[in-house]
């Protein structure tokens, strides 16, 4: 599978800047996307592109010392800065891997998936999103706070926006960020049980659920 960033991208100090730029900036939507999962005590949660690690905390929170938190981040700065994060709260129920085969998954299927870093290239690449759908349960749902430039006063920010994925590394994915629904994909793999709540004007709460007739792993 094809990974989401250059090798270089987020080098150095750079891996620190999602926790800056996304992680602090959207705690409280963060927040709320992994309420809207429902998960319980001792389920089973991926983070299918965990970044930096600002969602972890929360999701072994929300699972508890018996649950199991799946995270998955295919860029090798970011993943480093997650690991670390893991080594130093000493959570023992975290498993991090590179790549998203759920041939190593520890458990399957999930019960729950949150996309915690640039959603937008998630959803529209096909490969990444419906290797992770296959992997969640019937009934089970996906959620991600993301954003999208298309508003006027927004591409009037393109070039500030594009010179900051230059700057961490992968300059060529602005297009994934100015598109209308980047979801469109995720309506048809949920049936349409999905829902979408516009924030600030360009970031969006977004949650879908797999539909309970459909198999999973």
């Amino acid at each position: 599978m094809e990974p989401k960033y250059p090798p270089d991208a987020y080098r150095g100090f750079r891996a620190r800047l999602p926790d800056w730029l996304i992680g602090f900036p959207s705690s409280a939507d963060q927040s709320r996307a992994v309420r809207v999962l429902a998960l319980q005590p001792g389920d089973c949660v991926c983070d299918v592109a965990c970044g930096s690690g600002f969602n972890l905390r929360r999701l072994v929170r929300a699972v508890g010392p018996k649950g199991l938190v799946i995270g998955v981040e295919d860029g090798t700065h970011l993943l480093e800065r997650s690991k670390r994060k893991v080594e130093r709260a000493a959570w023992e129920n975290v498993q991090l891997l590179d790549d998203l085969d759920a041939g190593r998954f520890m458990r399957t299927p999930v019960d729950g998936i949150i996309v915690s870093y640039n959603p937008p290239i998630f959803l529209q690449r096909p490969d990444l999103l419906e290797a992770a759908w296959e992997t969640l349960k019937p009934g089970g749902r996906l959620a991600l706070v993301a954003g999208r430039f298309t508003a006027p006063v927004f591409r009037a920010a393109g070039p500030l926006i594009r010179l900051s994925f230059r700057i961490l590394g992968h300059p060529d994915d602005w297009h994934y960020w100015a598109v209308p629904e980047p979801w469109k994909h995720l309506e048809e793999l949920s049936a349409g049980n999905i829902s979408v709540e516009m924030r600030l004007g360009f970031q969006y709460l977004l949650w879908a659920q797999k539909p309970t007739g459909e198999s999973a792993g």
